[in-house]
This record gives structure tokens, C-alpha cells and sequence, in this order.
């Protein structure tokens, strides 16, 4: 398995609240500091002197990750709790949390949302035994809030 690099999501208390109600750490696999681009439009001018483009440029973008992988696994037990556990605080925020999260990673702290891709799920390793580790790998994308 690639380097595996931590995050934090966090769940405000409002709306605009600043103080997290429940936080969750979670070990990617693939995550890279996101991009901020730059917020670029234009404006067509047609006059009697012909059909002119003139570009904008309004400095920083919002910032953008490329999806990456959140590795649910038993060998994260001492850290962050059971596979299990962490699937499940992965699906809360999911599918209960409804605007933005807070994500502390390496590279910053960011306001973000679940950008409009399903969540992915694959298991990596089939366990045999009853008592085998559970690895299961679940592609993710987030942009900012």
C-alpha cells in the first residue's frame, strides 16, 4: 500500500459554527494537496469594429482535489478504531451530514463537501476467518465549500 497520509472531517455544530461536534480520522491512499486554479472568464464584444474576445482574469479559484482513496482497515485499529468503525463514521458523514465539513490534512485546513460522485467501495482483501482483517478501499472527491 502507498504512503498512507491522514485526514481529520469534521462536523460543525451549525451552520456557520467554528467548534467541530464530532470529528473522524480517517488514512488515504493517492491524496494530493488540492489545486487552485485561476477564475478565468470572458467577455465577446461585437462592434463596428469586428468581434473582439476580452479575457479576465479574477485571481484564485476554489480549491480542488483529485479523487482519492480512504483506506478503511483493521491495521488502523490502535489509531482510529475497527474497519468497521470507520466505515461507518465514513457513511454518517455520507449520508447524514448535510453541508460543509471541515478536512484537516497535512497540506492545510479546508471547508469542504462531498463533490458529486457516488461513493466507490472495494473491498481489498477477502477475509477467509473469522478473525482475518477487513480492508476496504473507498474512492472519495471532495471540492470546496
Amino acid at each position: 500500500m502507498p504512503e498512507a497520509v491522514p485526514i481529520f472531517l469534521s462536523v460543525p455544530t451549525s451552520a456557520g459554527g467554528a467548534t467541530a461536534a464530532a470529528t473522524f480520522g480517517f488514512f488515504t491512499s493517492g491524496y494530493r494537496a488540492p489545486r487552485q486554479g485561476r477564475s478565468t472568464s470572458q467577455d465577446i464584444v461585437h462592434n463596428q469594429n469586428g468581434i473582439f474576445k476580452y479575457r479576465y482574469d479574477n485571481g484564485p479559484n476554489v480549491h480542488t482535489w483529485e479523487p482519492f482513496r480512504i483506506i478503511a482497515s483493521d491495521t488502523f485499529r490502535d489509531a482510529i478504531g475497527s474497519a468497521t468503525q470507520q466505515l461507518a463514521n465514513l457513511d454518517f458523514l455520507w449520508n447524514y451530514v448535510e453541508g460543509p465539513l471541515g478536512m484537516a490534512a497535512p497540506d492545510g485546513v479546508y471547508s469542504v463537501d462531498w463533490a458529486n460522485a457516488p461513493l466507490e467501495r472495494v473491498m481489498l482483501d477477502t477475509p477467509l476467518a473469522a478473525g482475518d482483517k477487513i480492508k476496504w478501499a473507498i474512492s472519495v472527491a471532495f471540492e470546496e465549500a
